[in-house]
């Protein structure tokens, strides 16, 4: 309850109190309403509800893998639990450090994958979007440490019915290392786009130079999640403050 310090001492004490701020209650009140619903926001819309991820299996956590090894995944046979459709090339999944090619460790979990399997690779996944709506795509990336130089890739993201590309860019790096010490050297990606229909598809193509198993692009913690109007959040931050005024009305 938003009461007055000074109304809690009782009204018949003769131990005069220190000189208090002329400041209203009702103005304290709203200050702390205020400071209620920013942090309700920030702790709960965000992560339960601005942030959910509409992709499966970004982390690439699975299929689970036994720690040190990998798995090269081929058009049309990917695991059921794979979620991601391999269009071209080969694609590895693997759980490192992978001794002698991959030393450093995942972003996140403890797996990745990454865009050269045997040879260069490109796979998609299609998720639900709805037309007009603004989405952001994260995921980090670095690069296969065992053969060195520049690995690159194209990030795609188009409308499915349409095949219009939502977001294109280019992707590359070549600072990671297998060391001593070992470091990826991560690099974040964070762009948005418009849906203009009701499923979109990510696509991640590898164009390094090399075509080696040691040439790709890997990728860890990929996400897609809708962002927020600013209306909505405007209006969830009322609506907080409104419920905690009319609590305070009915506990007095």
């Amino acid at each position: 309850m938003c009461l007055d310090r000074a109304n809690r001492r009782g009204s018949g004490s003769d131990i005069p109190g220190p000189t208090r701020s002329a400041t209203p209650t009702s103005f304290r009140c709203a200050l702390r309403h205020l400071a209620l619903g920013a942090t309700l926001i920030s702790g709960l819309c965000l992560p339960a509800v601005c942030r959910a991820d509409l992709l499966a299996n970004g982390g690439f956590e699975t299929p689970v893998l036994t720690p040190g090894t990998f798995v090269t995944i081929n058009p049309g046979s990917e695991p059921a639990d794979f979620d991601w459709e391999v269009s071209s090339g080969t694609v590895d999944i693997g759980s490192i450090p992978l001794s002698q090619f991959i030393e450093y460790g995942a972003f996140a979990g403890v797996q990745a994958l990454d865009l050269n399997g045997t040879d260069r690779g490109a796979l998609f996944q299609d998720f639900a979007t709805t037309a007009s709506q603004t989405y952001r795509l994260t995921f980090v990336f670095a690069d296969n440490a065992f053969e060195g130089g520049t690995s690159t890739a194209e990030v795609i993201v188009s409308d499915v019915a349409s095949t219009t590309p939502l977001l294109t860019d280019d992707i590359s790096h070549s600072t990671s290392t297998n060391g001593p010490p070992a470091d990826a050297d991560w690099d974040s990606f964070s762009q948005t786009f418009t849906a203009t229909g009701s499923l979109s598809r990510l696509s991640f193509t590898s164009t390094s130079p090399s075509n080696s198993p040691s040439g790709g692009i890997v990728l860890d913690a990929v996400s897609v999640a809708l962002v927020p109007e600013p209306g909505t959040l405007a209006a969830l931050s009322i609506g907080i403050i409104s419920l905690a005024c009319r609590t305070k009305r009915s506990a007095q």
